[in-house]
């Protein structure tokens, strides 16, 4: 029980003045910084629920969404294993970016799944389907169609952006 209070602590200091100007000096590489209108932890489920105009950091990354919520495995270090991510989901990262109604990210697949009118744009180029895996570590997506549905792709000649 003191351990996961630690968590929900290191979190809530990551939304603090003080780590903002960590930010600043890039000294919070790796960490995952968020921001919400309402906090919820449960030490049962090993989650942390995070309700109203949540932004989250990640290095070059930051989603937007209604709710997220954050579950650890039981290992060592408390890693956040899966995040669940619902309600107007928006995802920027360098020249893409990803919305959808839901996702779900699982860090050990180092990928977000997404659902719901997914679609993911880079420069004039987008891309829209049932289902899109979006890899955070790569340039890449991969869509898929449900079988009575198609994938539809955009492409600008000459990589207009």
């Amino acid at each position: 029980m003191v351990r996961f209070a630690v968590i929900v602590l290191l979190y809530a200091a990551a939304m603090s003045p003080a780590a903002s100007c960590l930010a600043q000096n890039g000294a919070d590489e790796g960490m995952i910084r968020v921001t919400s209108e309402r906090l919820e932890a449960d030490e049962r489920s090993r989650s942390v629920t995070f309700y109203g105009k949540v932004q989250t950091r990640k290095d070059n990354m930051v989603i937007y969404a209604d709710k997220m919520i954050l579950y650890y495995n039981d290992g060592e270090g408390d890693n956040v294993e899966r995040i669940e991510i619902d309600g107007r989901l928006r995802i920027l990262q360098g020249d893409r970016m990803a919305t959808a109604d839901h996702g779900v990210y699982r860090s050990s697949e180092g990928r977000i799944l997404l659902s719901g009118n997914a679609e993911v744009r880079q420069g004039g180029n987008s891309i829209v389907g049932d289902e899109i895996e979006y890899y955070l570590d790569a340039s890449r997506s991969v869509v898929k169609s449900q079988p009575d549905s198609r994938v539809n792709a955009v492409f600008t000649p000459g990589g207009a952006r």
